[in-house]
């Protein structure tokens, strides 16, 4: 049967030992589960017998008004710490209740019973217990003033969480003082928690440019490695000295089209031979700038203006119909062939007129046929197969 009010809808019991401590978190939530802000609210949990009470300063109460510590207020969470001694107490069953305030209202968000049992050690009932994590808690949830429902279990306090096997062995593994976010630092002390140890003792070389210490390149055959000069890199390649007197130059070994060079080591160094220079160009010396009029034109290459190149550009070598002018405008016989069409004389009437009735306004009178002749005389002369006719 489900009320309404603001009495919770069931009862919790607390079942805890005499004289031993205990710790209690709450944990405040809406109705959809959501945690609620408990900032400026305060818990109180009361405890006495089953007789009647009213005492409207709660004086006989066994637990007197005890408040709760707010652990997390903003998260909705907040915890009892009870002392051995406060459960100093004959063995039974007690009514409390637990109260939250907030801006003058007041409201029992649980109610039950603690079970008190029996416990045969009395020295630790002076200890003081120190809260820290809470094994127990109550979760509570709240709709508007009233309570829907409190929900028993174990529970962590705020800011901590529990982690596996894996989580310890990690941990185990990490040295004493470890710090994340530590830079490895060559130059620093050994006692610097971003020191590098068991750096190698480096040799002056790891302090010079390659270049600056390595062999030089080239070189020609029978050169050997020379110091010529008075500075750290000043070596090279030379032919080693032989002392003065003729003959003492020799090109055994040396590869043709070389010429000895001195190599400002007191010898020589044999070099390929240089291209004779340039003295002078389309008769200028000095420093030349030639211009295309320093070149002259020949039958083969031709210099072009601009507008001789506008010119050359826009002559098409295959030229289209569409691009003629001045075309006179032809009749429609000019796209038939000659074999549609019969000249004057062509007309043979033995071989072209061989079937068909021929038009009578491009066939002669009779009278005008070869063969026929008329007159109003008698016939005279003719051939045979002559027709005359005589009318008078």
């Amino acid at each position: 049967m489900g009320y309404v009010g603001n009495v919770p809808q069931s009862d919790t019991v607390l079942r805890l030992e005499q004289r031993k401590s205990f710790a209690l978190g709450l944990w405040i939530r809406d109705a959809s589960g959501r945690l609620l802000d408990i900032t400026g609210s305060e818990f109180r949990i009361v405890m006495r017998k089953k007789i009647p009470n009213a005492d409207p300063g709660d004086g006989t109460n066994l637990i007197v008004n005890y408040f709760a510590t707010m652990v997390d207020p903003t998260g909705g969470y907040c915890s009892f710490y009870l002392q051995a001694v406060d459960l100093d107490h004959p063995a039974g069953e007690y009514l409390y209740a637990i109260v939250m305030i907030n801006e003058g209202y007041s409201s029992v968000v649980v109610t039950g019973v603690i079970d008190l049992q029996p416990n045969t050690e009395f020295s630790s009932v002076n200890e003081t217990y120190i809260g820290n994590n809470v094994p127990m808690s109550l979760t509570i949830d709240m709709q508007g003033p009233n309570v829907l429902n409190v929900f028993t279990g174990p529970t962590l306090a705020p800011g901590t969480t529990s982690f596996t096997n894996e989580d310890k062995a990690k941990l185990d593994g990490i040295d004493a003082g470890a710090q994340v976010n530590v830079h490895a630092d060559w130059a620093a002390p050994d006692e610097s928690p971003a020191a590098i140890h068991n750096k190698p003792a480096l040799g002056t070389a790891a302090f010079e440019d390659v270049q600056d210490i390595a062999v030089p390149r080239d070189g020609q055959p029978k050169d050997v490695l020379m110091k010529n000069g008075p500075g750290p890199t000043d070596y090279g390649w030379a032919v080693p000295p032989v002392g003065p007197g003729p003959g003492n130059l020799t090109a055994v070994g040396i590869a043709a089209g070389r010429v000895p060079t001195a190599n400002g080591a007191d010898s020589w160094g044999w070099l390929p031979i240089p291209a004779p220079p340039v003295s002078s160009v389309n008769d200028k010396t000095g420093v030349v700038i030639l211009t295309a009029d320093d070149i002259a034109a020949t039958a083969a290459r031709l210099w072009l203006t601009p507008a001789e190149r506008t010119k050359i550009a826009a002559v098409k070598t295959n030229p289209d119909w569409t691009d003629l002018t001045n075309v006179p405008a032809f009749g429609t016989a000019a796209l038939q062939n000659t074999s549609y069409f019969l000249r004057p004389t062509m007309v043979n009437a033995a071989t072209d007129v061989t079937a068909g009735v021929l038009d009578n306004a491009r066939v002669p009178k009779v009278s005008a046929l070869r063969g026929f002749t008329s007159g109003t005389a008698a016939p005279t002369g003719g051939a045979d197969g002559d027709v005359y006719l005589q009318y008078s």
